[in-house]
Parts: C-alpha cells; structure tokens; sequence
C-alpha cells in the first residue's frame, strides 16, 4: 500500500490520473489482495505444460490462491467442463465414424461371401463395396488421427486462453 501511495507523491499524480493508471481503488484492492495471496510471481508459465490437464490443474490452482476468485473459479470450473466435453465429443465422433465405416465394410464382404453362392453378381457386388469401405478407412485413418491431434491442440489453446485471462493480473504493474 505505502508503494502505491508514494508512487502517486511522487509522480505527481492527479485522482483521476491515478484512477487511470492503476485503476480504481477497488480493483487496486483485489489486486493488492491477490498479490498478497498468490506471492510475487510474475506470471504462470504455460509454454512448460504439454498436457492440457496439468495445464488446466496449474490454472485452477492459481484462481484458487484467492479467496475473493472463488465464485469466478465456479464459472471457470463449468467453462472447463464444457470445453472438455466438447473435446471428448469431437474425438469420439471421428473414432466412432472410422469404425462405423470398417464394421460396416467387413459386414458388406462377409455378406457378400454368403450371398456369392446364390446371385455371383449381387455376392460381388457386396464385397467389393466392403473393400471399398475398408480401403476407405484405411485412407480416413491417418486423416483422422491428424483431426484429432489437431482437436487436442485446440482444446490446449483454448484452455491457455482462458487461463491467461483467469489468471494475468490486470492493469499496470510497477516495478521499483
């Protein structure tokens, strides 16, 4: 407190100069208390975090070093969970569309077969669409595997920006 006091004296600051510059007193206060609460670290480190989980856990131990963020920390929590279900939704509808897709092409030759001795064309007919099918997912695989890699980047991203906007410390910070 006395630091931002004499950091007004001596720059010579007006109110609303203040107000500008620091914020208002009340959001110095729960700054300050912050501070106070999670020490003088300068910031989280997300870059040092490969999974999103530990990632998540680092945020939500920092939002709950305050007591004052505990009702945000209730929201972040619900937005955690939703993206989280989201991610897991997304990954489950490509790995269950790549394997509707192979059941559906050993089905189609195994059928094929069994028809094969009572129409040749109509047993040909369902066998080369299940090894069109299963040729399918054997090309869908690798691209699958991508979208999937590429979903649990998205999810990471998100997760980094909704913990640096939980987490960084608004307004302007001096430093003496």
């Amino acid at each position: 407190m006395f630091y931002y006091e004499a950091y007004i004296y001596e720059g010579h600051l007006t109110d609303a100069q203040a107000v500008a510059e620091l914020g208002t007193p009340k959001n110095l206060a729960r700054r300050l208390l912050a501070d106070y609460y999670v020490g003088d670290e300068k910031e989280v480190s997300f870059e040092n975090t490969k999974s999103p989980f530990k990632l998540a856990r680092v945020i939500i131990q920092a939002v709950f070093a305050s007591p004052i963020l505990i009702p945000v920390m209730i929201a972040f929590l619900a937005v955690i969970f939703a993206v989280l279900i989201i991610f897991i939704t997304l990954v489950l509808t490509v790995l269950i569309f790549i394997g509707a897709i192979g059941i559906a092409g050993v089905i189609s030759s195994i059928g094929g077969i069994l028809i094969l001795t009572q129409s040749v064309l109509g047993g040909l007919f369902y066998i080369s669409c299940g090894i069109t099918l299963i040729g399918l997912v054997m090309i869908l695989s690798p691209i699958s595997l991508i979208v999937i890699n590429w979903l649990k980047l998205m999810f990471n991203l998100v997760i980094k920006w909704i913990g640096k906007k939980m987490v960084n410390k608004k307004g302007v910070r001096h430093e003496s």
